[in-house]
């Protein structure tokens, strides 16, 4: 059994999202702390041309709150969205 500390310190990890009916893709850059139980969001980043490529090398700034609080309310919806639909297949 593993120690669980191989995702300690930063992690990419890569989401997508649904913006009326256009897919939109980002990341996010998260260090994870095992030892204090914490995890930090370092930066984060989408495109806002449907269906584009994030870079990782290219992003330079982090989106202004507005934006972080809207694509936090799809992360959000999207889960809760796959949520109900787990639940309901439960049944």
């Amino acid at each position: 059994m593993g120690t669980g500390h191989r995702c300690a310190g930063d992690n990419y990890i890569g989401f997508r999202f649904l913006s009326g009916t256009d897919m939109l893709y980002g990341f996010a850059l998260l260090n994870l702390d095992t030892t204090n139980g914490v995890a930090t969001i370092q930066k984060w980043a989408y495109n806002d041309t449907p269906d584009g490529a994030v870079h990782v090398e290219d992003i330079t700034a982090v989106p202004e709150p507005g934006t972080a609080a809207l694509a936090l309310l799809g992360l959000g919806a999207g889960g809760l969205r796959a949520w109900r639909s787990r639940r309901k297949a439960e049944r």
